[in-house]
């Protein structure tokens, strides 16, 4: 298979070749499909799709040498797969390549399980300053919707903040109220997502002529990926969620933060 690192349309395709084909029963590598070896036919698909290509190999293969090709060995012996992804991060970091990485899950408990992972055990390095730049200052007041589960001093929360604008003939009571309802059968089924409106005090206005921020936020990162998927699973065909209308959301942005007191 292969990883894409991308950053706008440039985009680096990794093939991860260093397999024992223990499953196999043979070397796959020098297995042919017609005229071609199996990685020569990996080659033919996508070597005119992107400009660069790295092969993660431990084998020593003939490879029949392309312009955009580079082979590289693992970095770490008897390592599988990861061995392969590590070794492709190494040398995009080593040769100073302009990739950023992507990376996929199986489902989004996986997902915000992955991240919370990350972001509890990377420490301090993981953010040296802050990557923002205040703008704007605007007061507001909090409508709350719902509350997550309860949270303790240390934990680490998820929070989405998106800002939104009222469709015509829905006033800020409606949608509140609508959203009200939805969070309750919501919290019936299990959910436990924390759900604000945050609204501009009279005179404040949002930029761009938006009407107030909707922030959803749980007690660890995990839990938004539990939820994520109980949503899917029990709340997006109901009643509830269908009549929950009046408003559309966009600009999303994340945030991650440990709890104080």
């Amino acid at each position: 298979f292969y990883i894409l690192f991308m950053e706008d349309n440039n985009i680096l395709a990794v093939v991860l070749a260093g397999g024992k084909s223990k499953r196999f029963g043979e070397d796959k590598n020098h297995i042919k499909l017609g005229d071609k070896t199996l990685l020569e036919h990996v080659l033919f698909k996508i070597n005119n799709k992107f400009k660069e290509i790295l092969i993660v190999s431990t084998h020593n293969q003939e490879i029949k040498k392309l312009e955009n090709v580079t082979v590289i060995p693992d970095c770490l012996d008897d390592f599988g797969p990861l061995a392969g992804v590590l070794s492709s991060m190494k040398w995009v970091k080593e040769n100073k390549k302009q990739y950023k990485w992507v990376a996929t899950f199986p489902s989004p408990s996986e997902q915000f399980l992955g991240l919370e992972t990350w972001v509890t055990g990377g420490g301090a390095n993981l953010m040296k300053k802050l990557p923002v730049t205040n703008t704007q200052v605007v007061n507001t007041n909090q409508w709350n919707i719902s509350s997550p589960s309860e949270m303790s001093p240390g934990d680490t929360a998820y929070a989405n903040y998106s800002v939104c604008e009222l469709e015509e003939d829905y006033n800020m009571r409606q949608v509140y109220d609508l959203y009200v309802d939805m969070a309750k059968y919501a919290q019936s089924v299990g959910d436990t997502v924390g759900r604000k409106m945050i609204v501009p005090l009279a005179g404040h206005t949002l930029p761009d002529g938006k009407d107030f921020i909707r922030l959803m936020y749980t007690s660890s990162i995990s839990a938004m990926g539990v939820n994520a998927e109980l949503f899917w699973d029990k709340i997006y065909d109901s009643e509830a969620a269908q009549n929950l209308k009046g408003f559309s959301c966009s600009n999303a942005n994340t945030y991650v933060g440990t709890r104080m007191r």
